[in-house]
């Protein structure tokens, strides 16, 4: 499995060599189906709290989309001097 993911986490391709822990088998906890191999990261974070398909493609289209709005850049804060 890990030669068929070049060597590389299934979600953020960086490879299983950059970690201090092995990658994680995925697996779908219902049916018991392995997905791949994934690092720490992926595994707990991005699949371990949403297993819901569906959601995770609304995020990423989320996650994709502009409004065309940007937060104003805030101006540098004056410097209080010391009094002594």
């Amino acid at each position: 499995m890990l030669e068929n993911q070049r060597g590389c986490c299934a979600i953020c391709d960086r490879a299983a060599t950059e970690f201090k822990t092995r990658l994680a088998v995925d697996h779908n906890h219902v049916s018991g189906e392995i997905r791949g191999l994934l690092c720490s990261y992926c595994n707990h974070r991005v699949i371990g709290r949403h297993r819901d398909a569906d959601l995770l493609r609304k995020m990423a289209d989320y996650v994709d989309q502009g409004t065309g709005k940007f937060v104003p850049k805030q101006r540098p804060k004056k410097r209080r001097r010391k009094k002594k």
